[in-house]
């Protein structure tokens, strides 16, 4: 029933192909945005609208560690509207969908969890 309360708003699910340790972070991030009173629903809405809030503020070093070719499949709950900004975000630069997808997650976990949390997820995104 709560699923559907929020795909009546025009939310879609979409995938992507990301590293698992973008996934493992985001797993992280969706639970304790759950135990925060936060839908698990809006957290990707949320990731994007304060990642880029913070690169358009602070322009952060960005860069990609060179990876694998092993990239999962994860779906995620996004509105029609953080879909538009996002689609015009990776058509601006080089980068997959993916990779645009892994640098949010990353950004948004370097800015809301503690060391200590980046430390015992022993995963870095760049």
């Amino acid at each position: 029933m709560r699923k559907r309360q929020y795909f009546d708003k025009e939310w879609k699910q979409r995938t992507f192909r990301i590293r698992e340790e973008a996934i493992e972070i985001y797993t992280y991030l969706e639970y304790k945005a759950v135990a925060g009173g936060l839908s698990k629903y809006a957290l990707f809405d949320k990731i994007v609208e304060e990642s880029i809030t913070d690169i358009l503020k602070n322009n952060p070093p960005i860069s990609i560690k060179d990876f694998n070719s092993k990239r999962e499949v994860k779906g995620f709950t996004i509105s029609t509207e953080i879909e538009e900004i996002l689609e015009k975000l990776i058509g601006i630069n080089d980068l997959g969908k993916g990779e645009v997808v892994e640098i949010l997650i990353g950004l948004y976990a370097k800015n809301n969890l503690t060391e200590e949390e980046l430390k015992s997820l022993k995963t870095y995104l760049y």
